[in-house]
């Protein structure tokens, strides 16, 4: 056939690849006094991956793509959560997160944004300030993408 009738209105569909190419941060801030060594979680659903950790750097720059398989057509909405790598520290403190929904992307298209960090929910109502931005791009591609035919 080849025709375009059917496809869906989404390139959300289950077994799809999401390619996510965390690229950098700029304007962190510090978590503590002593050196900030950042690095940012990604989840799609109920899949997490992270980035490695750029030591002492408050505008790291991962240029790293993290890959998930669309298991969910509903879950189209990215989270993002840049922590600071403590040793020692019983949990890795939050320096910013944020949410980017791309469920009308179409496929092998990609989207590029700038994200807005805030501060994690849970803190005090005087740290509700820009915790600097997030530089990431998105794309969807079919599950065969890459491969040798």
């Amino acid at each position: 056939h080849g025709g375009c009738e059917g496809l869906p209105a989404t390139a959300f569909a289950v077994g799809r690849k999401v390619k996510v190419t965390v690229a950098e941060a700029r304007g962190l801030i510090y978590s503590n006094l002593l050196a900030t060594h950042p690095y940012c979680v990604v989840r799609l659903g109920t899949q997490m991956r992270q980035t490695r950790t750029i030591q002492n750097s408050l505008k790291p720059k991962w240029n790293e793509t993290l890959t998930f398989t669309v298991a969910d057509s509903s879950a189209t909405t990215l989270f993002f959560t840049v922590h600071d790598s403590t040793d020692g520290a019983d949990e890795d403190a939050i320096l910013g997160q944020c949410a980017h929904n791309v469920g009308g992307l179409a496929l092998r298209h990609s989207d590029e944004a700038m994200l807005t960090l805030l501060p994690d929910v849970n803190a005090s109502f005087f740290a509700l300030r820009d915790r600097g931005r997030l530089t990431v791009k998105v794309e969807v591609v079919d599950a065969d993408a890459g491969r040798p035919a």
